[in-house]
């Protein structure tokens, strides 16, 4: 009966947490990117405020070149990029600046996480942003 109850407890509590706001409100807006047949780019706009963050998932191949171009209305703005299925960033914009250019190591849906820096969030900053997005096949004198 006291096991029971613990495990009671234990549940509510983690359900509180899991349907609190601020915890909701934490966890990344998902925004798939669909490059069409042919189309290698995209313009994408968008606009965060606060403790918000946006992961742009684009689906790509090892070998292709994959670049980014961020254009941030706020200098406390910045995007990462995510390989396939790891939280350990390629590219943190924050050290690295506001351009990502490279050939992608794996197949896989690559996430392009969008935020505001912490300072910045803590004080409901907003911020308007514009991105580039490309993903091109290597040259045939580029491939292995």
């Amino acid at each position: 009966m006291l096991n029971s109850r613990i495990i009671s407890v234990a549940a509510s509590f983690g359900m509180a947490l899991v349907g609190s706001p601020a915890m909701a409100e934490r966890l990344p807006r998902q925004v798939p990117v669909t490059l069409s047949r042919g189309v290698s780019s995209s313009q994408i706009r968008g606009e965060i405020a606060g403790y918000e963050a946006v992961d742009y998932r684009v689906t790509a191949h090892a070998g292709q070149t994959m670049t980014v171009t961020f254009k941030p209305t706020s200098r406390f703005a910045f995007f990462n990029v995510l390989p396939p299925d790891s939280d350990v960033a390629l590219f943190v914009g924050a050290t690295e600046g506001s351009r990502y250019q490279s050939v992608l190591p794996h197949d896989g849906e690559y996430v392009l996480r969008v935020y505001l820096t912490r300072n910045a969030a803590r004080r409901h900053e907003m911020a308007r942003y514009a991105m580039a997005v490309s993903v091109v096949d290597p040259t045939p004198e580029h491939r292995n």
